[in-house]
């Protein structure tokens, strides 16, 4: 789905200015939210709501619409004044969210419909806060994620959602199987997953640096350029 958003979606802001793009977004994410609905009413099963792109579009989408929005000047400046306002806002919808499907399991029918939605907009508004904290200089949303642990993950978080999964395949289940065929505790699971994070942190970091960074390079060869947005006609 990320590949078919960063093939598309350049060509969509290319032909459109910030405020259509917003209302491009917001309709994009009642579209996946309605699919998720439609598919798990038809008895389809959970395969599709979670995979399907038409299904899953409304987290890129929302982050798509917190672009445009700080393009926007007016709607910017309403952020700005709002932020604490959409802070307490949205972590109070997450708390529901996470009570009413009882943790935002993946599978289930509350999960798969408002609770992917509720996801979607507490990262959308994550992404929000923290800009805004940046530009103002402070803010404790900006700080969290001005942590360089935190920072070196995002850093490499591409490569590590590529890695980890044939990682775990390939290598992680048949070894753990092999020394614990009759399931782990806690403690080994826990061993488990920081190995397993461990590993695909450091073939990450080797992508970076052995083959990512000298593409990304060739981005001072594509310098965007910034349309303004147009006046709104009189009446």
């Amino acid at each position: 789905m990320e590949e078919q958003f960063y093939l598309v979606w350049p060509f969509v802001v290319r032909h459109t200015t910030p405020r259509r793009l917003l209302k491009v977004a917001i309709a994009l994410a009642v579209v996946a939210f309605a699919s998720r609905l439609a598919f798990r009413l038809a008895g389809v099963g959970e395969g599709g709501p979670y995979m399907f792109t038409i299904c899953r579009m409304d987290a890129l989408a929302l982050g798509a619409a917190v672009a445009a929005l700080l393009r926007i000047p007016e709607y910017h400046v309403r952020a700005v004044a709002w932020r604490s306002g959409v802070a307490l806002a949205v972590g109070a919808l997450f708390v529901l969210g996470l009570v009413a499907t009882r943790g935002y399991p993946r599978t289930t029918f509350s999960g798969q419909t408002f609770g992917y939605t509720i996801l979607a907009l507490t990262f959308a508004a994550l992404v929000l806060l923290a800009v805004l904290d940046h530009e103002r200089g402070r803010g404790w949303v900006g700080a969290v994620f001005q942590n360089a642990v935190l920072r070196s993950f995002g850093k490499y978080s591409y490569a590590i959602y590529l890695f980890h999964q044939p990682l775990n395949q390939m290598v992680g289940t048949p070894v753990f199987h092999e020394l614990l065929p009759h399931g782990a505790g806690l403690a080994a699971g826990s061993l488990y997953v920081v190995s397993g994070s461990a590993a695909s942190y450091v073939l990450a970091l080797a992508s970076y640096h052995g083959y990512e960074k000298h593409f990304l390079a060739l981005k001072r060869y594509f310098v965007p350029g910034r349309r303004p947005d147009p006046p709104a006609s009189g009446g």
